[in-house]
C-alpha cells in the first residue's frame, strides 16, 4: 500500500545494486540531505543525521533508556511507545542516531574517512550546491566548528598542530570548497599567519 502511494506521487523506486558503488552513492545522497536543505554546511554538524556519527572518534554522550524509569522516558520522549532499552538519549532529549544506525557496518562500506568524504563531496546533492551561483557565505563560528570537526573525523587528529603539511593543504581545500572561504577567513578560523595560508592554498592551485 505504501509502495503504491509513493508511485502515485511519481517517486521512482529502484533496488540498489550491491555489487558496485550504488549503495555508497545512495548513502552519501541521504547523508547530504541536511546540507541540501541548507540546515548545516556539512553533514557532520547535523546532530540528527548519520553524518555526525560515521568515522567520528568523539565519545557518545548520553544516557540509555533502560536507565530511566517509564515515567521519565514518556516525559522525555513525549511518547508511550516502548523503544529498546539500549537506545541512547542525548542532551537535547532525542534518540541519538548511533542507537539505530549500524555505524560500524557503514564505516566498513566506505572503508576510510577519506573515501567517505570523497563520496559525500561527489554526491549529486553536493554537486548541485557547488553549481549554485548564489552559494551562501558562512560565519567564522560555523566554519571554525566545521574545521574542528573535519580535523577530528577526516584526519583523525586532535588539533591543527598535529597535522602534517599535506593534511593541512587538504583541509584548506576542503574548507574553501565547502564554504567558499577566502584567505582572510581561513586566517581567522585557523589561527595560522596569512603567509602560511597563502602557501597552503597555492599548493593545490
Amino acid at each position: 500500500m505504501a509502495r503504491e502511494s509513493l508511485r502515485r506521487l511519481r517517486i521512482d523506486i529502484q533496488e540498489v545494486n550491491l555489487e558496485d558503488e550504488s549503495l555508497l552513492r545512495a548513502l552519501a545522497y541521504v547523508i547530504m540531505n541536511s546540507v541540501a536543505a541548507n540546515l548545516v554546511p556539512i553533514p557532520m554538524l547535523y546532530p540528527w543525521g548519520t553524518g555526525a556519527i560515521v568515522f567520528n572518534a568523539t565519545p557518545v554522550k548520553g544516557i540509555k533508556l533502560g536507565e530511566l524509569s517509564k515515567n521519565k522516558r514518556r516525559k522525555l520522549l513525549k511518547s508511550r511507545v516502548d523503544l529498546p532499552e539500549e537506545y541512547i538519549v542525548g542532551d537535547g532529549g532525542y534518540i541519538l542516531p548511533c542507537s539505530y544506525v549500524p555505524v560500524k557496518y557503514v564505516e566498513s562500506l566506505f572503508k576510510t574517512p577519506k573515501r567517505y568524504s570523497y563520496f559525500l563531496n561527489n554526491s549529486s546533492k553536493a554537486k548541485q550546491r557547488l553549481n549554485n551561483a548564489e552559494s551562501p557565505s558562512f560565519s567564522d563560528i560555523i566554519v571554525k566548528a566545521a574545521m574542528t570537526n573535519l580535523i577530528q573525523s577526516l584526519f583523525r587528529k586532535a588539533s591543527l598542530e598535529e597535522m602534517d603539511e599535506m593534511q593541512k593543504v587538504e583541509l584548506m581545500r576542503q574548507i574553501q570548497r565547502r564554504f567558499s572561504s577566502d584567505t582572510n577567513q581561513l586566517v581567522r578560523v585557523s589561527g595560522l599567519p596569512p603567509e602560511e595560508i597563502d602557501r597552503l592554498i597555492n599548493c593545490f592551485h
